[in-house]
């Protein structure tokens, strides 16, 4: 549903829906719309992922805002059209005029919880899991209240936390290490 622009300059939430499926190596965006947010700014750390994970049925988008040292809750439905796009940021995929770039305000968003480099992302019910790239643990928020619940260790230098995800009620692990191997496991604890 979104995706964080990568460079330093721009670091807003950008939300690209390009209404449908293109083909294998297509890049006509010519029917795609896409929203740049105003008044979120995101942090950027060279190097590392910042996951984001969308709850369909609540609407909320939850974003590791890796160079803050935060999680964020967005709530995706919320804002208003402010101008169009593609004066302010020449650099967009379509010149076709059904190519939709706009830039929004007024999104609503909080932080859930402050964290040391959050890059990744698994949500459950009632908990986000948050990994941490830098402490090597995964951490479980409360969604109501922020709370952390528990954490884990899961990685130790020099290999890096690099993704979660839940499946049939099991959280895995994704990690890396400077050698280029990595592995996937399942969390305990």
């Amino acid at each position: 549903y979104g995706a964080m622009h990568g460079l330093e300059t721009f670091s807003q939430l950008v939300r690209f829906d390009f209404e449908s499926d293109h083909g294998p190596g297509s890049m006509d965006h010519s029917l795609a719309n896409v929203r740049r947010y105003a008044g979120l700014k995101l942090g950027y750390v060279a190097g590392t992922t910042s996951h984001m994970e969308l709850d369909a049925s609540s609407r909320e988008l939850f974003v590791a805002d890796t160079g803050n040292d935060r999680v964020l809750r967005v709530m995706v439905d919320t804002g208003h059209y402010l101008q169009d796009a593609k004066a302010r940021f020449p650099i967009y995929s379509s010149p076709e005029a059904s190519f939709n770039y706009t830039i929004w305000e007024g999104l609503q968003w909080s932080v859930l919880g402050v964290l040391d480099r959050p890059n990744t992302l698994a949500l459950a019910k009632d908990v986000v899991y948050v990994g941490s790239d830098t402490l090597g643990k995964i951490f479980a928020f409360d969604r109501a209240t922020g709370v952390v619940l528990k954490s884990v260790t899961v990685v130790s230098a020099p290999e890096r936390l690099r993704g979660i995800s839940l499946s049939h009620g099991a959280l895995y692990l994704a990690r890396s290490h400077p050698s280029g191997g990595g592995k996937v496991a399942a969390v305990s604890g």
